[in-house]
Protein backbone atom coordinates (compact mmCIF):
# COMPACT_ATOMS: atom_id res chain seq x y z
CA UNK A 1 0.00 0.00 0.00
CA UNK A 2 1.21 3.52 -0.82
CA UNK A 3 0.44 6.47 1.44
CA UNK A 4 0.18 10.17 0.65
CA UNK A 5 2.16 12.24 3.17
CA UNK A 6 1.26 15.92 3.59
CA UNK A 7 3.04 18.29 5.99
CA UNK A 8 4.95 15.35 7.47
CA UNK A 9 1.81 13.35 8.37
CA UNK A 10 0.12 10.45 6.61
CA UNK A 11 -2.96 11.93 4.90
CA UNK A 12 -4.26 8.55 3.73
CA UNK A 13 -3.75 5.73 1.24
CA UNK A 14 -3.57 6.44 -2.48
CA UNK A 15 -3.95 4.37 -5.63
CA UNK A 16 -2.66 6.89 -8.15
CA UNK A 17 -0.33 9.87 -8.07
CA UNK A 18 0.60 12.30 -10.85
CA UNK A 19 3.68 14.50 -10.62
CA UNK A 20 3.89 17.51 -12.94
CA UNK A 21 6.85 19.71 -13.79
CA UNK A 22 10.30 19.78 -15.31
CA UNK A 23 12.63 16.97 -14.18
CA UNK A 24 15.74 19.17 -14.24
CA UNK A 25 14.00 21.84 -12.13
CA UNK A 26 13.06 19.10 -9.67
CA UNK A 27 16.70 18.00 -9.38
CA UNK A 28 17.76 21.60 -8.72
CA UNK A 29 15.18 21.83 -5.90
CA UNK A 30 16.43 18.80 -3.88
CA UNK A 31 16.91 20.03 -0.29
CA UNK A 32 18.00 16.81 1.45
CA UNK A 33 18.92 13.23 0.57
CA UNK A 34 18.21 10.53 3.18
CA UNK A 35 20.49 7.63 4.06
CA UNK A 36 17.82 4.96 3.35
CA UNK A 37 19.05 3.87 -0.09
CA UNK A 38 17.82 0.37 -0.92
CA UNK A 39 17.98 -1.58 -4.17
CA UNK A 40 15.36 -3.93 -5.58
CA UNK A 41 16.37 -7.53 -6.26
CA UNK A 42 18.09 -8.18 -9.59
CA UNK A 43 15.63 -8.12 -12.51
CA UNK A 44 16.02 -7.93 -16.26
CA UNK A 45 16.45 -4.15 -15.84
CA UNK A 46 19.23 -4.64 -13.28
CA UNK A 47 19.26 -3.17 -9.81
CA UNK A 48 17.04 -0.13 -9.24
CA UNK A 49 17.20 2.00 -6.12
CA UNK A 50 16.75 5.48 -4.72
CA UNK A 51 16.94 7.13 -1.31
CA UNK A 52 14.13 9.31 0.01
CA UNK A 53 14.40 12.92 -1.14
CA UNK A 54 13.16 16.17 0.35
CA UNK A 55 12.03 18.46 -2.48
CA UNK A 56 11.39 22.19 -1.98
CA UNK A 57 8.18 22.22 -4.02
CA UNK A 58 6.43 19.80 -6.32
CA UNK A 59 3.05 19.76 -8.10
CA UNK A 60 1.28 16.52 -7.14
CA UNK A 61 -2.26 15.25 -7.75
CA UNK A 62 -3.44 12.27 -5.68
CA UNK A 63 -6.45 10.00 -6.22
Amino acid sequence: MVFFVKDGKIAGPTNQMTVAGNFFDLLKDVKEVASDLEFTPMTIAGYIGSPSLRIGSLAVTVD
